[in-house]
């Protein structure tokens, strides 16, 4: 179960409406589904994930709070295009005439 010395139900909505990702959004919509006095079958049913995931929800909001719960950075792929060729390729898609090819 969520530690509820971390934060209150009040807070958890305070966050929620804050977040800004849809998964950060779950996540706390969860915790404070569980903190409503919900099983864990029927919080992970609700929030569309399996008990596992909501376990380790839990595990992260017991350890860090909110902060646990909010999604991070994710480095992803790298860039094919770098910001110079960007620039470029965005004044030819504003400015097609300045190729000077015809299709």
């Amino acid at each position: 179960m969520p530690n509820r010395e971390n934060c209150s139900l009040a807070e958890l909505e305070i966050a929620d409406r804050a977040s800004i990702s849809r998964w950060s959004h779950i996540r706390i919509w969860a915790i404070r589904i569980l903190m409503l006095g919900f099983t864990h079958d029927q919080a992970a049913s609700i929030s569309g994930v399996s008990r596992r995931t909501l376990s380790r929800w839990v595990e992260r909001f017991n350890k860090r709070g909110i902060d646990g719960l909010i999604e991070g950075v994710r480095t992803g792929r790298p860039h094919k295009i770098t910001a110079e060729q960007s620039v470029k390729y965005e004044d030819l898609i504003q400015h097609p005439q300045r190729v000077e090819v015809t299709h």
